[in-house]
């Protein structure tokens, strides 16, 4: 794991060095990719957000979301706000669970197991 991948989010926990899961939480999906080179390039157009790429095996393929967070309880609409002022319209909530997602190496992935669709996570009005 490079040291990009280990960057702290906004208001969020430190992931342990050592682990290659991620911390749960609630994250903001920044964009979605296919192709883990195109996740890591969008991932570094908008390091002031201090993004992650996350991965997982999806419909028997890989999945690549780059995702802020996990954002602290009471900061989900702060958050928000500031990836919309960063320029990203298209953003989603999702709960990550350690057993579904891991942080994506500088590698592709190359095995992992499937999972179905993250949960959905809803904001506090």
């Amino acid at each position: 794991m490079n040291r990009a991948e280990q960057r702290p989010t906004i208001k969020s926990k430190r992931t342990s060095s050592t682990s290659k899961l991620p911390t749960a939480g609630i994250y903001f999906v920044i964009g979605s990719f296919r192709n883990h080179g195109n996740a890591r390039s969008y991932r570094g157009q908008y390091s002031g957000l201090a993004p992650t790429v996350l991965a997982a095996k999806l419909d028997g393929g890989p999945i690549y979301r780059v995702v802020v967070g996990p954002v602290a309880a009471g900061k989900e609409q702060k958050v928000h706000r500031n990836i919309y002022k960063a320029g990203i319209a298209d953003v989603w909530a999702i709960r990550v669970d350690p057993n579904d997602w891991f942080l994506a190496g500088p590698e592709p992935i190359r095995s992992a197991g499937t999972i179905g669709i993250p949960e959905i996570a809803k904001l506090p009005r």
